[in-house]
C-alpha cells in the first residue's frame, strides 16, 4: 500500500525551529482563561489526567499540581523538543 505525502499538522508540529519555539514557549502559558476552560473538569488530588498536544508543557505542570503525589499525568506531544521541554518544566516545579 503507498501512502500519501505526510499531513500538513505532522511536518508542522514535528519540526519547529527556534525561533518558533521561542514563540510557543512564551505564547503557552498557563493563563486565567486555561483556569476557566479546566474548572468545569474539576481536576484534583488523585486524579489521572492526559494532555494530548502538551507543547511545552504548562497546562501539564498546572495540572501535575492539582492532582498532587497521588495522581499522574500524562504529557504527549508529536515533537520531541516539547516532551522534552515539558519533563524540563515539571522538574522546576
Amino acid at each position: 500500500m503507498t501512502r500519501g505525502p505526510e499531513p500538513f499538522y505532522k511536518s508542522h508540529w514535528r519540526k519547529i525551529g527556534e525561533a518558533r519555539l521561542a514563540r510557543y514557549r512564551a505564547g503557552f502559558q498557563w493563563s486565567e482563561a486555561d483556569r476557566l476552560l479546566y474548572a468545569s473538569a474539576d481536576i484534583g488530588a488523585g486524579h489521572r489526567v492526559a494532555d494530548f498536544g502538551a507543547g511545552p508543557g504548562h497546562t501539564a505542570v498546572e495540572m501535575a499540581r492539582r492532582v498532587g503525589a497521588e495522581g499522574h499525568v500524562f504529557a504527549f506531544d508529536i515533537n520531541p523538543d516539547f516532551v522534552a521541554e515539558t519533563r524540563r518544566n515539571a522538574q522546576l516545579e
